[in-house]
């Protein structure tokens, strides 16, 4: 089989093939209809950590790897906690959690909130960040005096990653 993708193949492949035919984040549109024979090749369920997998090769973009059908799984865990651990600064003091933008654009896959968002970063985080994150976790489900702030995001070509 072979899967035709247009001039934006990356977006194509991102946004249509591992988002589940789900909409651009700025669209309501579906990208295919569903009489579109390329559905085949659209994964069923979406998972989230695929944000922390693909790269467009920017600053803020997660880091290249291969991934593999076998190991998936583990793979995807790691360049989530990865990517999680180089972007999410946790402030305990100062109530604060600063997060990639990309929690911002795609809001509805981490929940839809910003304590569902933080829940969930709590969840694939790793370490001491984890621990501190919980305790934020906590105080932003009791007492909402938690302040998540999105982070720039670069686009400038990461000739390092």
């Amino acid at each position: 089989s072979c899967f035709c993708l247009n001039n934006n193949a990356k977006t194509s492949l991102y946004f249509v093939v591992l988002a589940a035919n789900r909409p651009h984040p700025s669209s309501k549109a579906l990208p295919f209809e569903m009489s579109d024979p390329r559905l085949v090749f659209v994964i069923k369920s979406f998972d989230p950590r695929v944000h922390f997998a693909i790269t467009f090769g920017a600053k803020s973009c997660p880091a290249f790897s291969v991934y593999s059908a076998s190991s998936l799984d583990k793979q995807l865990s790691a360049a989530t906690a990865h990517y999680l651990e180089d972007e999410l600064s946790v402030y305990q003091v100062q109530r604060q959690v600063k997060v990639s933008r990309l929690f911002q654009w795609y809001w509805s896959d981490f929940g839809c909130n910003d304590v569902e968002a933080v829940r969930w970063c709590a969840a694939h985080v790793p370490g001491d960040k984890q621990y501190c994150l919980q305790l934020l976790l906590h105080q932003l489900e009791t007492e909402g005096m938690v302040d998540i702030i999105y982070k720039e995001y670069f686009w400038n070509l990461n000739v390092y990653n």
